[in-house]
């Protein structure tokens, strides 16, 4: 499959879609490119140490045919776990619910005043007596899609308190001691 842009005097562009056996098409959604797109969506885990595929433990959704778009992980339970929404082309979306075994975990909503609103690049470091662990707030991080502007800390069999630190875009930093666990955290900008 071959592809050339060509920019109009409109500052549009047009794409030519070629299967190159001389053929072309103006539009690349309408091009012959030799077979179906749709593909059976794909599950993996990690086990601490590689990428694992569930594909087939999967639910019925997993095993069909589809032409995924974009994907947003977000809460919509509240019940402390990742749920996720999968946009399809030409199909409804579908709302995939998240009922793994759950063990303790730590919801962090971050709410900027000097930055931008959603806190968007902020880093979170979730300190434990044990280990530390650490995420940033990202922004667009699926096509058609947007995650809820949360950041999930999986904290296993740890049962005890955590100190939260932020570190804010503009260079900041905040830091709440003695956090209670298993619930949804609002922070601030000071």
């Amino acid at each position: 499959l071959g592809a050339k842009v060509r920019h109009v005097a409109n500052r549009l562009a047009v794409c030519w879609v070629s299967n190159r056996d001389g053929r072309t098409s103006a539009d690349p959604l309408t091009a012959d490119i030799g077979g179906v797109l749709e593909q059976r969506p794909l599950l993996f885990s990690f086990d601490r140490r590689r990428w694992v595929d569930n594909t087939a433990k999967g639910s019925e959704f997993f095993q069909q045919l589809r032409l995924g778009r974009g994907a947003a992980a977000c809460d919509y339970d509240d019940d402390g776990d990742l749920d996720l929404v999968v946009v399809h082309q030409n199909s409804s979306a579908a709302l995939l619910k998240n009922d793994s075994t759950r063990q303790h975990w730590l919801k962090v909503e971050l709410i900027g005043r000097t930055v931008n609103r959603r806190a968007i690049g902020a880093r979170v470091i979730v300190r434990m007596a044990d280990r530390t662990l650490m995420q940033e707030l990202a922004g667009g991080t699926s096509y058609c899609s947007s995650s809820q502007p949360c950041l999930y800390f999986g904290l296993g069999s740890w049962d005890q308190p955590v100190t939260v630190e932020v570190f804010w875009p503009g260079g900041r930093s905040q830091s709440v001691d003695r956090v209670t666990i298993d619930r949804r955290m609002v922070i601030l900008e000071e």
